[in-house]
């Protein structure tokens, strides 16, 4: 349930408020027992002279294990330097409940240097609290952890660079990348060996990332894309052999048809290399190939209907070990706009 308010004040100047309250509850089975979240919070949005200012306050808590109060304030700027150079400047403050609070900052530049390329380079810090109903009643895999976890933090770089090779048709992408990881997050084992795992944090770890892309664009009704990303991990935490379920091969590709009045169609595909399950092993899951599909007709200006077909190909892969995903399913709906 939340409550919103969109106001634009004047010109150049607007004002958004967002209250929430998301209640969630895991029933009891066999297996685990029985708990509920509770999850309220607000929004706030500030712009003026294309400065933005966001804050951000919440109660996370997770009936008879604890709660955490969360906050965040961050302000955020882009300058033109110059006709062919942009800045983002920006930064903030996080806080959790029980470990205190950090200063965050953004740095990021981009050059365009000329009309078929744009380099860009950005430094930032980033600050990850967990919250409990993303991590234990999405998915039926999940135990609660009785410790609460720290917010994972990084310290991440970027350089990338964008070229049409033909302006309009093909554009390509590259990327490297470096993220130091503080408490990052990996799924474990739980320890009544009961086939369930639970989120720990792990010390430390470097993610050095290379990004690859392109997007073809037929005409105005078809285009393509096609995204691979390759992580390596260094380990810098003792207690464990392996970071596991982060793939090191990952790809990305879809296809997109539309007309010049309603409908629309994708179809995704995604590849997920082999990941380890076992921090104390070097034991792995199977890398696998979804796709997925979505077909969406607008009837009236404020009503579209919706068709979605996940795991197209009815493929058999597991996303925890031990925890097979789903096969081919389909799924119907409607939006309607007041």
């Amino acid at each position: 349930f939340f409550i919103a308010s969109d106001k634009k004040i004047s010109q150049g100047e607007r004002l958004y408020l967002k209250g929430y309250f998301d209640g969630s509850r895991m029933e009891e089975d066999t297996n685990r027992t029985d708990y509920s979240n509770r999850f309220y919070g607000i929004d706030t949005l500030y712009e003026i002279g294309g400065i933005d200012f966001l804050l951000n306050i919440s109660q996370n808590e997770l009936i008879t294990k604890y709660d955490l109060t969360l906050a965040s304030f961050h302000i955020k700027d882009e300058f033109q330097f110059t006709d062919r150079i942009k800045l983002n400047l920006g930064g903030g403050v996080d806080y959790q409940e029980g470990f205190g609070a950090r200063l965050n900052p953004l740095l990021g530049v981009s050059w365009k240097m000329d009309e078929k390329t744009t380099y860009t380079a950005t430094l930032m810090r980033t600050f990850s609290p967990h919250y409990f109903d993303r991590l234990y009643l999405e998915d039926n895999y999940a135990e609660v952890n009785p410790d609460v976890l720290n917010p994972e933090r990084s310290w991440d770089i970027e350089l990338g660079v964008d070229h049409w090779f033909r302006p309009g048709i093909l554009k390509g992408s590259l990327s490297l990348s470096r993220k130091e990881k503080d408490d990052f997050l990996i799924w474990d084992d739980s320890d009544d060996n009961n086939g369930l795992y639970k989120p720990i944090n792990l010390r430390k770890a470097y993610f050095d990332g290379l990004n690859a892309g392109f997007e073809y664009y037929w005409n105005e009704y078809v285009n393509q894309y096609i995204r691979y990303s390759l992580t390596d991990i260094h380990n810098r935490d003792n207690s464990v052999t392996v970071v596991t379920y982060y793939p090191e091969d990952h790809v990305e590709m879809g296809f997109t048809i539309k007309d010049n009045k309603a409908l629309k169609v994708d179809i995704t595909g995604e590849y997920v290399g082999e990941q380890f399950f076992n921090k104390d092993t070097s034991s792995t899951i199977p890398d696998y190939f979804i796709m997925n599909s979505k077909f969406s007709y607008e009837i009236k200006d404020y009503l579209t209907i919706f068709v979605i077909i996940d795991n197209l190909l009815n493929e058999g892969y597991q996303l925890r070990e031990g925890y097979p995903a789903l096969g081919r399913n389909v799924l119907g709906a409607a939006r309607i706009r007041f």
